[in-house]
C-alpha cells in the first residue's frame, strides 16, 4: 500500500514541531517522547514554542514562513489547538512535498494561500495506534499519527479522504488609483508590524501611514536613524512597519488589523 511520504523515505524523517506550549511545563517533551518510543530513528526539529497562546493566526503564520525551507517528505506537526477536547477535526494533508499534521482550526491557512493540499485526510478519532483527548490532543493523537507517518503508514489507515475550508478572515491589500489600503497581519518579536501588502503593489517613492505615523519605504534597516520608522519590504515580500532598533508596535500603538494607508510620498 502506498506509503503517506512517497518515494525517497530510506533517509530518516524529519518531523517539524510547532506548538503553543513554551518549553517549562514538559508538554513538549512529552510529545518527543511519544513520537520516539514509536519510532526512534526520526529527525526532531523545534520550529517554534513560542506562539502565543491560542494564537491561531500566529501559528499560520510562522507555518507559511517556515515550512517551504524544509526539505521534501518532512512531517509538521502542529499543535496551537484552543478547541481540543470539541468537536474539531484532526487532519492530514500533503502540500509542497511535505505533510501536515494538526487541527483543522486555520492553522494551516496561510500555507494553503501558497500551494494545493493534496490527498487530506481526516483523522480517525481512535484506532489502535492512538485516540483522542479532552485536554492533549498533541500527545494522545497528533504525535502519534506523526510518528506512524514517519514509519510508513497507509492514508488509507489514518482516515477518510476530506477537504479544508479556510478558517481565517483575511482582507486583501486593495489598490485604489495611486493608493494602496492594507491591514496589519502580525507582529514579529521584534515588534515589526508585518501587513498583507505585497511587495509588487509597493513603488519606492510611496510612504506608508498607520495610525497617523508615516514610514518611508527603504531598502534596509539601516536607511533611518536610530529610533526613527521606516517601512520596507520583509523576505516574505511583504511591507513591515519597523523602528531602527526599536519597536513599531510599541512605539505607535500599533495592533493587528489595523488599516495602512500607502501613498505618494510627495501628497
Amino acid at each position: 500500500m502506498r506509503s503517506f511520504r512517497g518515494r525517497g523515505s530510506a533517509v530518516s524523517t524529519i518531523i517539524a514541531i510547532t506548538t503553543d506550549f513554551g518549553t517549562r511545563d514538559g508538554y513538549v517533551g512529552a510529545m518527543k517522547g511519544r513520537i520516539l518510543s514509536i519510532c526512534n530513528d526520526v529527525v526532531l526539529v523545534d520550529l517554534s514554542h513560542e506562539i502565543a497562546a491560542q494564537d491561531i493566526s500566529g501559528a499560520a503564520w510562522c507555518i507559511a514562513r517556515a515550512a517551504p525551507n524544509f526539505p521534501r517528505g518532512t512531517i509538521h506537526l502542529v499543535v496551537v489547538d484552543p478547541e481540543v477536547g470539541s468537536g474539531r477535526r484532526g487532519i492530514v494533508f500533503r502540500a509542497g512535498g511535505q505533510i501536515f499534521v494538526g487541527p483543522d482550526n486555520g492553522v494551516f491557512d496561510r500555507l494553503l494561500d501558497r500551494y494545493q493540499p493534496e490527498d487530506v485526510r481526516a483523522i480517525r478519532s481512535t484506532t489502535p495506534w492512538w485516540s483522542t483527548h479532552s485536554t492533549f490532543d498533541g500527545l494522545a493523537l497528533f504525535a502519534p499519527v506523526a510518528a506512524h507517518l514517519a514509519r510508513g503508514l497507509a492514508p488509507s489507515k489514518i482516515g477518510t479522504r476530506t477537504t479544508i475550508e479556510p478558517r481565517l478572515t483575511q482582507i486583501p491589500a486593495l489598490r485604489e488609483r495611486d493608493r494602496i489600503v492594507g491591514r496589519i497581519e502580525i507582529f514579529d518579536r521584534f515588534g515589526n508590524g508585518i501587513t498583507t501588502i505585497p511587495s509588487a503593489l509597493i513603488d519606492p517613492e510611496m510612504v506608508a501611514r498607520c495610525r497617523g505615523a508615516c514610514f518611508p519605504i527603504a531598502d534596509h534597516y539601516a536607511a533611518v536613524e536610530e529610533g526613527e520608522p521606516l517601512a520596507l519590504i520583509d523576505s516574505d515580500d511583504r511591507l513591515e512597519l519597523a523602528v531602527r532598533n526599536g519597536s513599531a508596535r510599541a512605539a505607535f500603538g500599533l495592533e493587528r488589523g489595523d488599516e495602512v494607508d500607502v501613498e505618494p510620498a510627495d501628497r
